[in-house]
Parts: C-alpha cells; structure tokens; sequence
C-alpha cells in the first residue's frame, strides 16, 4: 500500500475510533429529540391532554348536535339518557329509575323544590292517555309532586282531556325540538 492510501484509510476509520481496534466512546443524550427528559414528558403531557380534550368536546359537539329526526331512530333506553342530559343543562337533577318494573316512570327530575315523575314515550303514532295515567300513578310511588310525558311524537285528544283533570306536564315533539334548539343555541 502507498503512504496515501494509508493515511486516507486511518483518516476514515479514525473518525469511529480512537485506534484500529477501540471503538471510541460515544456521547449519550438525554433522549433522541435532544432536549432534557422533563422537557420531553411536559410536551408529551401537553399533547395528550389536547387530544383528551379534542375528543370530550368532539362528544360535546355530538351530543348537542342531535335533532328530532335522530331520536326518531333512538332505542327508548338512548332516550331516556339522552333527556337525562338535556334536563340536566336546563338545571335539573335527573335520576333514572330501573329499566322493567319502573311503574310509569322513566326519570325524576327535580328542581327548586318541585320533584317531577316523568314517562319518556318514543313511538311512531300518537301517545294514549294510558301513559298520562301511568306517569300520574307513578307519580305517588316516587313522591313527586308533578307529572310529565314526553315524547318524540303528539299527544291524542283522550290524553289532552285526561291532562286538563290530572295536572299532568306534555312535552310533545314541538316542545322537544324547542329545547333541543335552545340547547344548541346555549353558549357553554
């Protein structure tokens, strides 16, 4: 070998090692983005809660982006967890009783002293007075001191008579547009 070819030979396999044979000791960083370790965790905290809070406001968004023609397509259970929240946003404290065996009532809502049984009634024809009687029965049971029905459709002209004896609240289909309008027009 020429004196050249040697000298470019060592010049190459110098920069990995000290000698021929002796690796050369590499400086270890803190991690691969070169920044501190706390720097690091800090900026994978702060990622994660914004995706965190990405995807609560996307469910947010959702849940008050639901119309009328949706709950048409509900289960009665989705429903009823749905009113639940909606009466919540109108300041109420909403429980719901078991799903079988709840006698007429769906919900109790209560609010500045009054305590309001509710029947919660998805069907695709008018609702009978025989969910007013219900919700007003179920009333007693859950020792509230007012009736409500609800639901996705109108009422039938025996149940608004059965109302103007019992007291009973209706919410029909125009009343829950209105407050899922207004729920959508809230500012949070």
């Amino acid at each position: 070998m020429r004196y050249g070819q040697l000298r470019k030979r060592h010049r190459r396999f110098s920069r990995f090692s000290y000698s021929k044979y002796e690796p050369m000791a590499r400086k270890r960083k803190d991690n691969t983005l070169g920044m501190p370790t706390w720097i690091t965790y800090t900026l994978l905290i702060a990622v994660a809660v914004t995706v965190l809070f990405a995807y609560f406001a996307k469910q947010h968004r959702r849940f008050r982006a639901i119309q009328v023609a949706t709950i048409d397509s509900m289960a009665g259970i989705d429903l009823e967890c749905y009113l639940q929240k909606l009466l919540t946003t109108q300041g109420y404290s909403v429980r719901m009783t078991q799903a079988s065996g709840d006698l007429g009532v769906d919900l109790v809502a209560s609010r500045d002293g009054d305590k309001i049984a509710i029947q919660v009634k998805r069907y695709n024809s008018k609702v009978s007075r025989r969910a007013i009687s219900d919700a007003v029965a179920g009333m007693q049971h859950y020792r509230c001191n007012k009736a409500m029905v609800i639901t996705n459709n109108y009422f039938t002209p025996g149940a608004i008579t059965l109302v103007r004896s019992t007291g009973c609240i209706l919410a029909d289909r125009d009343t829950l547009a209105r407050w899922i309008v207004d729920l959508q027009n809230s500012r949070d």
